[in-house]
């Protein structure tokens, strides 16, 4: 699990990883967490997904 400090930005990508990893155990179901920085503008976490280099 990640956790705010030690040098770990509370941006929004960060973020739904953190809520991810909190909630993935108890909601196996769970495949993506997606919050939400205005009304257009997101960060987006898939696990195992990889962004394009």
């Amino acid at each position: 699990m990640r956790r705010w400090g030690g040098g770990i930005s509370p941006s929004a990508e960060n973020l739904a990883v953190w809520i991810f990893d909190l909630w993935v155990e108890r909601l196996p179901e769970l495949t993506a967490v997606k919050v939400s920085e205005t009304p257009k503008t997101w960060a987006e976490y898939r696990p195992g997904r990889r962004l394009p280099s």
